[in-house]
């Protein structure tokens, strides 16, 4: 699966009845954590902020995948290195546009590069 497809698969899994028009509206740049901003996912059903972060810390990280925008072509399996919240989040900035998602697209969890202006980030998980 290729960064392309994931981005498509977790708006399939995660934002399923976004309409084509809102994704191109809304959706720009590959931005699919727009879909929690302009309140495409109904408020509600995900976590935002603090909240968001402690279910990603106490979440099943087995077989989860990440892709960070712009850094990586495929999804990768994901690392010790960002299995925490904490871990993701730099001063820096260092990984802007993290997407996270459990086995079989069951959670998602991700950070923006707007974290900063209260955008994210963002846990969503689908039981």
């Amino acid at each position: 699966m290729n960064g392309n497809e994931f981005l498509d698969k977790w708006i399939r899994f995660f934002a399923p009845d976004i309409t084509k028009s809102q994704y191109n509206k809304r959706i720009r740049n590959q931005y699919i954590w727009h879909a929690f901003s302009w309140k495409i996912i109904p408020k509600g059903t995900y976590f935002e902020g603090d909240e968001a972060r402690k279910a990603y810390n106490g979440a099943d990280k087995e077989d989860a995948m990440c892709f960070q925008l712009w850094r990586d072509e495929f999804p990768v399996p994901l690392s010790e290195e960002f299995d925490l919240a904490e871990k993701i989040e730099t001063p820096d900035g260092d990984y802007d546009e993290f997407y996270v998602v459990g086995k079989d697209f069951k959670w998602t969890y991700i950070v923006t590069h707007e974290t900063d202006m209260g955008f994210g980030p963002y846990f969503m998980s689908l039981k």
